[in-house]
Order: structure tokens, then C-alpha cells, then sequence
């Protein structure tokens, strides 16, 4: 065997193992409870464009406050985002073929991260109540505001 021919076997190999490695690792993330596909995008839209969804999908999972997401080119990594809701925000529906591969009913919620970045991520209808983690509140509309504080006295404001 020449060097070329032993290079070409090295690469194989590798590939095969990052293959085999990548998809164990989606695998293994996909049977996670409560992960859910999702896409994630900027939230804010600049010059009445539409957001610029990552292209490819991925999946996530909130572990209490903390968002985890699985990243990287193989999908072997996973990138936590501590992650706060607004007070009044909910979930949005999104226009049917907004973003790709998440279904005709995606809807998609603003987060903020504790760095202050603004970020929404998107999923398919099915997972709606996947997607508010432990923020359950965002996933039904129209609720009335809740009280700001208390009297010192104990009976509200």
C-alpha cells in the first residue's frame, strides 16, 4: 500500500467514527424528556425583513431555568442558555413556511439570556407546552397581568 492509499484509509475511519460518534449523540438527546425540535433565530427584525432562521434544525431541553442546546457541525456539543421570559410575553404562531421543517402551526417564543441577548426560538404547535420549559404562563395567551407588589400589611396592593 502507498501512502495516498493509507491516507485515504485514515480519513474513512475517522469519518465513519464522527459519523457513528454524531449520530449516537442526537440519538441519546433526542430521548431526553421534554426535548423538542426547535430552530433559533435573532429576535430582532432589522428593516421590516424577516428573522434569518439558523439553517438547520436542532433539538433542546430545559433543564430548570436553563436551556440546553444541542450544537456544533456533528451535533456533539451542547450550549446552555440561562434564559428569563418577559413578564408579558407568550407565545407567537408564525406564518405558515416561516421557518422550515417545524410544521404549517410553528410558534416561536422571545427569550432573553442572562448576557442580556435577545434570542426566539421556534418549534413545531405539537410542542408548544416543550417549548415554555419551566415559564408555563407564556404558553397561554391573554392572561391578565399579575400584581406588582404588596402592602406591608399582608392584605395586597
Amino acid at each position: 500500500m502507498n501512502a495516498l492509499q493509507v491516507s485515504a484509509v485514515c480519513v474513512g475511519a475517522v469519518a465513519l467514527v464522527l459519523s457513528v460518534l454524531s449520530v449516537r449523540a442526537r440519538w441519546r438527546f433526542r430521548r431526553l424528556p421534554g426535548s423538542f425540535r426547535c430552530r433559533l433565530g435573532p429576535a430582532v427584525r432589522w428593516r421590516r425583513r424577516p428573522a434569518d432562521w439558523r439553517v438547520r434544525r436542532t433539538r433542546a431541553v430545559w433543564v430548570r431555568d436553563v436551556l440546553l442546546v444541542q450544537s456544533g457541525a456533528l451535533r456533539m456539543g451542547v450550549t446552555p442558555v440561562c434564559a428569563s421570559v418577559a413578564r408579558d410575553a407568550s407565545i407567537e404562531e408564525l406564518e405558515p413556511f416561516t421557518t422550515r421543517g417545524l410544521g404549517l402551526h410553528a410558534v416561536a417564543l422571545q427569550l432573553t439570556a442572562e448576557d442580556g441577548r435577545a434570542l426566539v426560538v421556534a418549534t413545531a404547535g405539537r410542542d408548544r407546552t416543550a417549548l415554555v420549559g419551566p415559564f408555563l404562563t407564556a404558553a397561554v395567551p391573554g392572561l391578565p397581568r399579575a400584581p406588582r407588589g404588596q402592602a406591608s400589611d399582608g392584605r395586597g396592593a
